[in-house]
């Protein structure tokens, strides 16, 4: 009887979780929302907190320390031993855009410039591959911005030579950039060599 009424108490125990998902405007934030939505809808003794982040290293620290049971993070920065599951949201795209009067036209013309990114995050982390695979290293470039938003006003008042995204293809903020006509996307060679030393890719 006391074992029933355990497991009875339990099915009709409401669960709270923590979802970490980025900032508002990202495509993992409008995921959880729409998440938390379809859940809560067919569970009702589910429910879900929809915390705003700094990105995928914020979220991962938070699944680590326990203050989420949920995080999104980008599939290339490596979680620690608390996580246990994962799924696939959506594909993440390396986006990397120059001035459309830029005369850089790869990777390797970056040593020395001005790039429009915050240095924490699974982003910056994500720069750094792509730039170490081109030999070049952390020290050879000047960062700016101390967060998205900051880089991007940066960006777009010629305060950076370049700036690089990990988004979905469509994300709004890329979106706006590209139809405002004053940029251009700085193609990212070897694909399939990086893939070789970071699977994720």
């Amino acid at each position: 009887i006391a074992s029933l009424g355990i497991i009875l108490w339990q099915g009709s125990r409401t669960q709270h979780l923590t979802l970490a998902a980025g900032a508002s405007t990202g495509e993992s934030y409008i995921l959880g929302k729409a998440l938390k939505t379809v859940v809560e809808r067919h569970y009702p003794h589910v429910r879900i907190t929809l915390l705003e982040t700094g990105g995928t290293v914020e979220n991962l620290q938070m699944l680590e320390d326990g203050r989420a049971q949920l995080a999104a993070a980008q599939s290339d920065v490596v979680p620690g031993p608390h996580a246990r599951s994962h799924a696939i949201l959506y594909d993440d795209t390396f986006q990397l855009m120059v001035p459309l009067d830029s005369p850089l036209q790869k990777i390797a013309d970056l040593r020395g410039k001005r790039i429009a990114l915050a240095r924490t995050g699974g982003q910056f982390q994500s720069f750094l591959r792509v730039a170490e695979h081109f030999g070049l290293h952390q020290t050879d470039f000047h960062f700016v911005g101390i967060n998205d938003e900051a880089a991007d006003e940066a960006f777009l008042k010629g305060e950076a030579d370049a700036i690089f995204r990990v988004r979905a293809i469509g994300n709004p903020a890329i979106s706006k950039l590209v139809q405002s006509g004053k940029v251009r996307f700085l193609p990212i060679e070897h694909a399939a060599a990086m893939k070789i030393n970071h699977p994720a890719f």
